[in-house]
Protein backbone atom coordinates (compact mmCIF):
# COMPACT_ATOMS: atom_id res chain seq x y z
CA UNK A 1 0.00 0.00 0.00
CA UNK A 2 3.01 2.42 0.47
CA UNK A 3 4.32 2.09 -2.61
CA UNK A 4 0.79 3.10 -4.35
CA UNK A 5 1.14 6.27 -2.38
CA UNK A 6 4.73 6.59 -3.26
CA UNK A 7 3.94 6.23 -6.65
CA UNK A 8 1.01 8.31 -6.81
CA UNK A 9 2.88 11.28 -5.05
CA UNK A 10 5.79 10.96 -7.43
CA UNK A 11 3.53 11.21 -10.48
CA UNK A 12 1.69 14.30 -9.00
CA UNK A 13 4.79 15.89 -8.24
CA UNK A 14 5.84 14.80 -11.77
CA UNK A 15 3.18 16.14 -13.42
CA UNK A 16 2.41 19.30 -11.55
CA UNK A 17 6.19 20.66 -12.16
CA UNK A 18 6.02 19.15 -15.57
CA UNK A 19 3.24 21.83 -16.24
CA UNK A 20 4.88 24.52 -14.59
CA UNK A 21 8.36 24.51 -16.51
CA UNK A 22 6.72 23.70 -19.83
CA UNK A 23 5.18 27.00 -19.33
CA UNK A 24 7.73 29.04 -18.10
CA UNK A 25 9.80 27.42 -21.20
CA UNK A 26 7.28 28.60 -23.80
CA UNK A 27 7.04 32.26 -21.95
CA UNK A 28 10.92 32.52 -22.11
CA UNK A 29 11.33 31.97 -25.71
CA UNK A 30 12.35 34.34 -28.16
CA UNK A 31 8.54 33.53 -30.18
CA UNK A 32 7.11 34.17 -27.68
CA UNK A 33 4.25 37.58 -27.45
CA UNK A 34 5.90 39.91 -24.61
CA UNK A 35 3.48 41.05 -21.61
CA UNK A 36 1.77 37.94 -20.90
CA UNK A 37 4.49 35.97 -18.69
CA UNK A 38 3.25 36.59 -15.43
CA UNK A 39 -0.20 35.94 -16.54
CA UNK A 40 0.67 32.30 -17.43
CA UNK A 41 3.04 31.15 -15.36
CA UNK A 42 0.48 32.34 -12.26
CA UNK A 43 -1.98 30.36 -13.99
CA UNK A 44 0.07 27.23 -14.65
CA UNK A 45 0.88 27.32 -10.92
CA UNK A 46 -2.72 27.91 -10.53
CA UNK A 47 -3.70 24.61 -12.02
CA UNK A 48 -0.90 22.48 -10.81
CA UNK A 49 -1.52 23.62 -7.25
CA UNK A 50 -5.44 22.80 -7.49
CA UNK A 51 -4.67 19.01 -8.90
CA UNK A 52 -1.95 18.35 -7.08
CA UNK A 53 -2.30 20.10 -3.65
CA UNK A 54 -4.40 17.05 -2.27
CA UNK A 55 -1.56 14.38 -2.89
CA UNK A 56 1.47 16.09 -1.58
CA UNK A 57 0.79 19.92 -0.96
CA UNK A 58 1.82 20.92 -4.24
CA UNK A 59 5.57 22.03 -3.51
CA UNK A 60 6.55 22.16 -7.47
CA UNK A 61 9.96 23.48 -6.41
CA UNK A 62 12.62 21.14 -4.76
CA UNK A 63 13.59 24.67 -3.23
CA UNK A 64 9.97 24.61 -1.83
CA UNK A 65 10.37 21.01 -0.22
CA UNK A 66 14.32 21.47 1.02
CA UNK A 67 14.04 24.72 2.84
CA UNK A 68 11.15 24.14 5.40
CA UNK A 69 12.79 21.28 6.23
CA UNK A 70 15.67 22.39 7.26
CA UNK A 71 14.22 24.98 9.00
CA UNK A 72 11.78 22.66 10.47
CA UNK A 73 14.66 20.28 11.21
CA UNK A 74 17.05 23.38 12.99
CA UNK A 75 14.26 24.84 15.08
CA UNK A 76 13.64 21.36 16.66
CA UNK A 77 10.51 20.59 14.82
CA UNK A 78 9.42 16.79 13.54
CA UNK A 79 10.68 15.96 9.72
CA UNK A 80 9.67 13.35 7.38
CA UNK A 81 13.24 12.79 5.68
CA UNK A 82 11.05 9.85 3.78
CA UNK A 83 9.41 11.98 2.63
CA UNK A 84 12.33 13.77 0.78
CA UNK A 85 12.95 11.39 -2.53
CA UNK A 86 9.38 11.76 -3.87
CA UNK A 87 9.90 15.75 -4.05
CA UNK A 88 12.92 15.85 -5.53
CA UNK A 89 12.90 12.52 -8.03
CA UNK A 90 9.02 13.55 -9.11
CA UNK A 91 10.46 17.31 -9.70
CA UNK A 92 13.92 16.98 -11.19
CA UNK A 93 11.73 14.02 -13.68
CA UNK A 94 9.15 16.41 -14.53
CA UNK A 95 11.39 19.46 -15.26
CA UNK A 96 13.66 16.91 -16.99
CA UNK A 97 10.81 15.67 -19.16
CA UNK A 98 9.43 19.82 -19.48
CA UNK A 99 12.70 20.61 -21.16
CA UNK A 100 12.69 17.55 -23.49
CA UNK A 101 9.20 18.04 -24.65
CA UNK A 102 9.60 21.95 -25.07
CA UNK A 103 12.89 21.23 -27.17
CA UNK A 104 11.07 18.55 -29.48
CA UNK A 105 7.84 20.96 -30.10
CA UNK A 106 10.09 24.09 -30.41
CA UNK A 107 12.59 22.59 -33.18
CA UNK A 108 9.49 21.92 -35.56
CA UNK A 109 9.93 24.06 -38.25
CA UNK A 110 6.68 26.23 -39.45
CA UNK A 111 6.06 27.81 -42.82
CA UNK A 112 5.45 30.95 -41.49
CA UNK A 113 8.15 33.82 -41.92
CA UNK A 114 9.99 35.44 -38.36
CA UNK A 115 8.93 38.39 -37.07
CA UNK A 116 11.53 40.76 -38.08
CA UNK A 117 13.54 42.11 -34.90
CA UNK A 118 13.18 45.68 -34.75
CA UNK A 119 14.16 48.36 -32.37
CA UNK A 120 11.75 50.53 -31.25
CA UNK A 121 13.25 53.45 -33.11
CA UNK A 122 13.51 52.26 -36.48
CA UNK A 123 10.37 50.18 -36.08
CA UNK A 124 8.46 53.65 -35.28
CA UNK A 125 10.37 56.18 -37.39
CA UNK A 126 9.98 54.06 -40.66
CA UNK A 127 5.84 53.77 -39.77
CA UNK A 128 6.24 57.51 -39.28
CA UNK A 129 7.84 58.63 -42.64
CA UNK A 130 5.82 55.91 -44.81
CA UNK A 131 2.33 58.01 -43.59
CA UNK A 132 3.88 61.25 -44.88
Amino acid sequence: MEEIRFARKLGAELIGTAVLAFTVFGVIDRRAPAGWAGLAIGFAVFAAIIVVAPATGASINPARTLGPMLALQTYGGSVHWAQLPVYWIGEFAGATLAGLAYAAISATHSTRPAIPDYPLRTATTEGASAAS
